[in-house]
C-alpha cells in the first residue's frame, strides 16, 4: 500500500464555518442541480470561497489549486478535486441567474442565527474602482435596478478623483456586530449614491425579517427627499451630514446660535486630553489640563418639507438636528 500526504493549513477552520453556515444546501436549494453534473452549484460556491481564502482571485485553475490538499478531512468533499475544472466552474454561473439576492438572504438569515448577529445592519456610502482600458463590448444594462443587472463600465463620480478612467460602483450593507458583510452588489460606473443606496434599503427591507431600526449611514449625498421617502416607508432611519444647500440647515444653525444667546449650555460630545506619563511607560490622560480638542453640541427637532414631483404631494420628515461646535472647526475657521 502506498501512503500519501496530503496539506490541511487552515482548511478545516474554513470548512467548520461552511458547514455552520451549510453554504453548499442553501445554493442548492435555490440553484438546481444539472443530472450530467458530478458536483452541484453549492459545492462549486464552497470550492471558489475555498480558493478566494487561499489567495486565488480567478475563476480557472482552482482543481490545481485545491489538489495539495485533503479536501475530504477538511470539508468532507467525497468527489476529486479535478471535478472543479474550469468548465464546471463556468458553468456554476446559473447561480447568477437564479438571482442573487435570494442567496443572499438565505445565507444572510442563516448567519444572524448561527452566530447572533444584530439583525438590524447599517449601510454605507457606495464607493467606486476605477479600471483601465476601453472596455468597449460594455453596454448599459436594459433596467439598472434589476438584480441581474450586468454592470456597465463606464465613466461616472469617481471616489479616487480619476474622471479620465472609467469606473463601476459597489454598495455595501454590513451588520452592526462585527461589520460583516450581509449584503451589496456591484452596478453600473455611472449609478450615483443616492440610487445605489435606495436600491439596498430596497433588497434590505425584502430580506429582514423585521427592517425597522436598520440604520443606513453615510454622507451629505444621502439626504435627498427620494431617500427619506423609502426610508420612511420601511421603518428606517438615517444618519447622515446635513448639506448646506438645505434650508433646514440654516434652521439648524439660528437654533444653535438662539441657545447660545440664552446661556444654554451645550453636551460635551468628545474630549481629547493631553497624556502624561507614568514611571512604568504607560501614558494617561491628563484630566487637570486644558483640553487639546473637544466636541460640543445641541440637537434640535425640525421637519424637512418635500415636494415629490411625481405625484405632485409635499412630504414631512421629522429631523432631529446636531449642531456640533468643535476646536477642529476653529481652527478651520480662522
Amino acid at each position: 500500500m502506498e501512503a500519501s500526504a496530503k496539506r490541511l493549513d487552515f482548511l478545516p477552520i474554513i470548512g467548520r464555518a461552511l458547514r455552520q453556515l451549510d453554504v453548499a444546501a442553501l445554493v442548492d436549494e435555490i440553484v438546481p442541480m444539472d443530472p450530467r453534473s458530478r458536483v452541484s452549484a453549492g459545492e462549486c460556491v464552497e470550492a471558489l470561497i475555498v480558493a478566494i481564502l487561499l489567495g486565488r482571485h480567478t475563476l480557472y485553475r482552482i482543481d490545481e489549486l485545491l489538489a495539495p490538499h485533503d479536501l475530504e478531512l477538511a470539508f468532507g468533499w467525497k468527489g476529486s478535486c479535478a471535478q472543479f475544472h474550469d468548465d464546471r466552474l463556468a458553468r456554476a454561473d446559473d447561480t447568477f441567474a437564479a438571482g442573487p439576492t435570494k442567496i443572499q438572504a438565505a445565507a444572510l438569515v442563516r448567519a444572524v442565527k448561527v452566530h447572533d448577529l444584530g439583525s438590524r445592519p447599517s449601510t454605507s456610502t457606495p464607493s467606486s474602482v476605477s479600471v483601465y482600458g476601453e472596455h468597449a463590448a460594455s453596454v448599459p444594462p436594459l433596467d439598472p435596478e434589476d438584480e441581474r443587472a450586468v454592470p456597465h463600465v463606464t465613466r461616472g463620480h469617481s471616489k479616487d478623483y480619476r474622471g479620465d478612467l472609467k469606473q463601476i460602483v459597489y454598495g455595501l450593507a454590513v451588520a452592526c456586530d462585527g461589520g460583516v458583510a450581509v449584503l451589496g452588489r456591484v452596478s453600473s460606473g455611472n449609478r450615483s449614491d443616492p440610487q445605489e443606496t435606495r436600491w439596498l434599503m430596497g433588497r434590505l427591507a425584502e430580506v429582514l425579517p423585521d427592517p425597522r431600526g436598520t440604520t443606513v449611514v453615510g454622507d451629505a449625498k444621502l439626504f435627498s427627499g427620494e431617500t427619506l421617502l423609502l426610508a420612511q416607508k420601511h421603518g428606517f432611519h438615517i444618519l447622515t451630514m446635513m448639506p448646506r444647500g438645505v434650508g433646514l440647515w440654516g434652521e439648524a444653525f439660528t437654533a444653535f446660535r438662539a441657545a447660545l444667546a440664552r446661556d444654554e449650555s451645550l453636551t460635551r460630545l468628545k474630549v481629547v486630553y493631553p497624556k502624561v506619563f507614568l514611571e512604568d511607560g504607560s501614558a494617561v490622560d491628563d484630566l487637570e489640563a486644558e483640553p487639546e480638542r473637544e466636541w460640543n453640541g445641541r440637537s434640535c427637532d425640525l421637519t424637512y418639507r418635500w415636494k415629490d414631483e411625481s405625484t405632485g404631494v409635499e412630504q414631512e420628515f421629522p429631523i432631529r438636528a446636531l449642531v456640533v461646535e468643535s476646536t477642529s472647526c476653529a481652527s478651520r475657521r480662522r
